[in-house]
């Protein structure tokens, strides 16, 4: 049965909420039908990184009851948002899938942390609501990430479109290689930081007046300097040559007192160079020869730039295409995934690849709530 569900998803930049509604039976079956975008104030953002470090620094969900509830509220205003321009009542909707936002992920000491409460949110927008999606997996001995790929491979099955390497890149980029209908035949990881460092660099360098290297406005002036690249790779490197599965928390990563003597423009250039490597040099062995781009790190000129760059050097007929070129959705895509899932919770379907995030088994779902009012 095909049923209503939107997607919400706040990623690792926070910057703000995608949200998408889409049809689905929670198999091959995908139809996006709207979506919409909530950016956060700056006074928020800052909230939700002292929250993010606080609950880092203790290794559990220390954040206020305050600022989850603001970030619930603001969850329910996007549903709202995205109902009134698809022209929709919330009775039409089945499900909201809810991600959350990420504060801490540390699946090696059985913890992750995605704040956000799924009752409220349920209860604000008089709609069935699953969240904490990776929990259960973590629990059952998994990395509780990546989600992608069970729906990556419900795309390319829709489109018979594989071998195919996804990448997504937000504030970590993950990839998908999908070669075929087969769950044998999908694996899926992180691969290192896509533009949480750049991001990070940029707040630091401008005192929060600014969030990111927007459209690689500093890189695109820049060189890339060799000695700070190596040496940030080599603090990397342990997690590139660890073998799948594997996940990663954006805290893991900092910036080398080196930047400090670099200009923005270099700084920036080299931060993208390292995103990409981490991304090519993920992939062993012979390189995939379709490849789709989806997240927000592609809107960067210099970070696709360099991607292809890398990638025609290991494979020359690589054919690398956003996923929008191919009738996929590029910015919503991980919106699109929480839909896709929530739909399959309901079904009682499994919403993890044990394959793919480690687990004993295959995580069945997240937490449903319905209405109390």
């Amino acid at each position: 049965m095909i049923l209503k569900s939107i997607g919400l998803m706040s990623g690792t930049s926070m910057d703000g909420i995608d949200a998408v509604l889409m049809e689905t039976d929670g198999g091959s079956i995908i139809r996006s039908k709207m979506t919409a975008s909530l950016s956060y104030s700056s006074e928020f953002k800052l909230q939700m990184r002292q929250a993010e470090f606080e609950t880092k620094q203790a290794k559990k969900n220390v954040a206020s009851s305050e600022i989850i509830k603001k970030s619930t509220e603001l969850h329910a205003q996007i549903v709202k948002d995205l109902l009134k321009k698809a022209n929709l009542q919330a009775q039409d909707i089945d499900v909201i899938g809810y991600h959350g936002q990420s504060l801490y992920h540390a699946p090696k000491d059985g913890i992750t942390v995605q704040i956000g409460d799924g009752q409220l949110l349920s209860n604000l927008t008089n709609i069935t609501v699953v969240n904490d999606f990776r929990s259960e997996d973590v629990r059952n001995g998994g990395q509780g990430a990546p989600l992608a790929p069970l729906y990556h491979q419900a795309l390319a099955i829709k489109d018979s479109y594989f071998p195919v390497a996804i990448v997504n890149c937000g504030g970590i980029s993950n990839i998908s290689i999908i070669n075929g209908p087969n769950e044998a035949q999908v694996t899926g990881f992180d691969t290192g930081p896509g533009n949480v460092l750049i991001d990070r660099y940029i707040r630091n360098k401008t005192s929060n007046k600014e969030f990111m290297d927007f459209n690689g406005k500093y890189g695109q002036k820049g060189s890339v300097n060799q000695e700070v690249l190596n040496k940030m790779i080599a603090i990397i490197q342990p997690f590139l040559d660890k073998d799948p599965p594997k996940s990663l928390d954006p805290n893991e990563f900092y910036l080398i007192e080196d930047f400090a003597d670099l200009s923005i423009y270099d700084a920036c250039a080299t931060l993208e160079a390292l995103t990409v490597k981490c991304i090519v040099d993920s992939v062993r062995g012979e390189i995939p020869t379709k490849w789709i781009l989806a997240g927000g790190g592609w809107n960067n000129p210099v970070i696709m730039k360099l991607l292809k760059q890398d990638l025609v050097k290991r494979n020359h007929l690589v054919d690398i295409k956003l996923a929008s070129e191919i009738g996929w959705d590029n910015v919503y895509m991980e919106a699109e995934i929480f839909a896709y899932l929530a739909v399959r919770s309901l079904y009682k379907l499994p919403i993890t690849l044990a394959k793919v995030t480690g687990a004993l088994t295959a995580a069945l779902g997240g937490k449903i709530y319905f209405c109390q009012n």
